[in-house]
């Protein structure tokens, strides 16, 4: 039987209402805006529902400041080119996803603009002073991740949404490892761009993703990409009002009706949270008994959530996950986790990233006891 702790990467499984919600849009006689008959008015039901449900979730300015997008890298690369000018300057962390990190980089090699990439510590956590103190006057944008997707280090983005509310620059967080998982509040937080996939805490389908924008920003977002969207069909212009101005082309219907029904079924969070905990501090206390293990990342668990990054002296990383994918039918993920920069920092440059232990919505204590009685194994050969 799988035991599946990979949830960083993706959830699984999809809650069933997720696969009924797509078959069902893949019935609809009609496309989103593309007609005024009966069929093309269902199908906008279900962006539209997506939207008020998303809007609600993260405590949006307004539903219609909720961008459907592909996933959470077309979701952060619209972030960067609707809102970033020529010659403007962006302050991010080495704890970023390639999502985040690519995109900078191609900004600043082609000239467009200046990055700042502040060091994180040992535990891949940033020091929201430091990351304070590297903006400059040309600085139009502070970028980071809300939780690591390599140690689970939950970043100090309070204490910088707070810092940043009445200034000029904007906030962007990148909720992909933390939306669906734990609460966030954009008005209470400070967030001006919040960028996410559907398919990880929020349990969605693949090729669907959110970017929420703030009363602060909404009216100073260019079109990053244009072609069709229903409305303005005379106009050789996107439209102004959002969120068309930042949707283009046929939505993919079934994925945003998948999504729709997941956020629809959430269950409490809270009671998620403190489940989830208690895996963790069972995973911490059994990894501390293994010889040969090195947990990498937060120890205080306050400051923690979802993936748990190991290295186990004498193996690969690549090595020990097909082991325990093979030997134990035990799946998780190996190597650097599309993070280019945190593992300098981390000290696991040398050892070809980590093995990284990640608990999901359903995980058991059972299968957290497997992995460690394997791991234990894994250390004696």
């Amino acid at each position: 039987m799988i035991c599946y702790l990979d949830h960083a990467a993706t959830s699984w499984p999809k809650p069933p209402e997720v696969a009924q919600a797509m078959l069902a849009a893949l019935s609809i006689a009609g496309s989103v805006g593309r007609g005024a008959h009966a069929g093309a008015s269902e199908a906008a039901q279900i962006p539209s529902r997506l939207r008020v449900l998303a809007a609600a979730r993260f405590r949006a300015d307004s539903a219609s400041h909720v961008v459907l997008t592909s996933g959470g890298t077309e979701s952060l690369n619209l972030a960067f080119a609707s809102w970033l000018r020529s010659g403007d300057h962006v302050v991010t962390t080495a704890a970023e996803h390639n999502s985040v990190l690519r995109p900078l980089e191609l900004r600043r090699r082609t000239g467009l603009g200046d990055v700042t990439i502040v060091p994180v510590d040992r535990t891949g956590t940033v020091d929201a002073a430091v990351m304070l103190a590297a903006i400059r006057p040309e600085t139009r944008l502070v970028a980071m991740t809300h939780v690591s997707n390599v140690t689970g280090a939950i970043q100090p983005i309070e204490s910088i949404g707070a810092a940043l509310r009445a200034s000029s620059v904007a906030f962007l967080v990148d909720a992909a490892q933390s939306a669906g998982e734990l609460p966030i509040d954009m008005r209470q937080l400070g967030i001006d761009l919040l960028a996410t996939s559907g398919h990880k805490g929020l349990l969605g389908p693949a090729g669907c993703g959110l970017l929420l924008v703030s009363e602060k920003v909404a009216e100073h977002l260019e079109p990053w990409k244009c072609g069709g969207t229903g409305t303005h069909s005379e106009s050789l212009q996107m439209p102004r009002e959002l969120p068309h101005r930042l949707e283009a082309g046929t939505p993919p219907l079934p994925a945003f009706a998948g999504l729709a029904a997941a956020m629809q079924q959430s269950e409490s969070r809270s009671a998620s949270l403190a489940a989830r905990a208690e895996l963790t501090r069972r995973l911490w206390a059994g990894l501390q008994r293994i010889e040969g293990i090195r947990r990498v990342g937060p120890t205080d668990p306050q400051r923690h959530h979802g993936p748990t990054s190991i290295v186990i002296t004498g193996w690969d990383p690549h090595d020990a996950a097909a082991v325990l994918d093979a030997t134990f039918d035990i799946r998780v993920r190996a190597g650097r986790h599309c993070a280019a920069s945190i593992h300098e920092h981390l000290g696991t440059t040398g050892s070809g990233g980590t093995l990284r232990i990640a608990p999901g919505h359903t995980t058991t204590a059972d299968e957290i006891d497997r992995c460690l009685q394997a791991l234990a194994e894994l250390t004696s050969f």
